[in-house]
């Protein structure tokens, strides 16, 4: 009967050594599944973070693209009145040549002034 009882007991002492590494292994794998899980978190997160610097910096670049754009069609709008301005101040000046060169053949004021659509007062200015 001895033998029996010892049996039992070393049998029960397996199963307990049994029981104990199965929850050893299960601790080590709830281990091993929280630091992936924590692993993969932090790889997310760092992620998010490369992804947002991304984000951050192409609307960066949008932004001093659109800067630049306006920058060159204020400059090219700047540049048109400039232009616009020389044509005005040219047909002027050539007009005042004309008026000149139309007062020295003898052209009555009046007539001048029809033809070149300046005003009499401009033309005697001239004189």
């Amino acid at each position: 009967m001895a033998d029996n009882k010892d049996s039992s007991v070393l049998f029960s002492l397996n199963e307990l050594m049994s029981l104990e590494e199965d929850r050893i292994r299960a601790e080590e794998a709830k281990r091993a599944e929280a630091a992936r899980a924590a692993e993969e978190a932090r790889l997310a997160a760092e992620r998010a973070r490369v992804e947002e610097e991304q984000r951050r910096q192409r609307e960066e670049q949008e932004r001093l693209l659109a800067e630049e754009a306006r920058r060159r069609e204020e400059e090219t709008r700047l540049e048109a009145i400039r232009l616009a301005e020389l044509e005005k101040a040219k047909a002027e000046a050539e007009k005042k040549e004309s008026a000149n060169k139309m007062l020295g053949r003898g052209f009555e004021v009046k007539l001048i002034s029809e033809i070149l659509g300046m005003s009499v007062e401009e033309i005697e200015r001239l004189k």
